[in-house]
């Protein structure tokens, strides 16, 4: 393994940890993602690709979250972005396009920066498919479920599956809506 893979690793390691056992710098844990490529070298893992997705997701980084998605990638959305939704998105296109309406407002209101943080993150990898779940907000009402599929040049979200339980303002507000 290279010199640049263990490091990445390292990195990785260092930002997965959890406040009990260490307090990792944040803002160089926060580096080590956004540097790795999109998507990431396949040999660091699904959960290094999740976590670089997550990352673009969350600063409005369109480039790197386009590259993302396999072309026969399929979603199910909770809420419409635009003609979009809710419901099941078919092909990459499809998806990108409600992903851009999203990226497009969320640009023009000036928020900047979404708040993803996600809670009881797991990551099964089964060959070359890995399925990653975890909750989002602060009653943790917000399901995801995120199948990744490894390619030669990395894994890539194959399937993406949101779901919300409720719709109070507490989950409006976690999802930056």
């Amino acid at each position: 393994m290279s010199q640049t893979k263990i490091c990445l690793l390292v990195a990785l390691a260092l930002c997965l940890c959890s406040p009990e056992t260490a307090q990792p710098d944040e803002a160089g844990a926060e580096s080590a993602i956004a540097d790795l490529a999109c998507p990431p070298d396949p040999a660091l893992g699904a959960e290094a690709a999740a976590r670089r997705f997550l990352y673009a997701f969350s600063r409005l980084d369109q480039d790197c979250f386009n590259r993302m998605w396999t072309d026969d990638a399929t979603a199910f959305l909770p809420r419409v972005f635009g003609t979009f939704g809710p419901g099941r998105l078919d092909g990459r296109e499809e998806i990108l396009a409600a992903f851009n309406v999203f990226f497009r407002g969320r640009e023009a209101s000036g928020r900047g920066v979404l708040r993803i943080d996600p809670q009881s993150l797991t990551v099964d990898e089964h060959g070359d498919v890995a399925i990653v779940s975890f909750v989002l907000g602060p009653a943790l009402n917000n399901r995801r479920t995120f199948v990744f599929r490894r390619a030669d040049d990395g894994w890539r979200v194959w399937h993406h599956h949101a779901s919300r339980v409720g719709h109070d303002d507490a989950t409006r507000e976690a999802e930056g809506q």
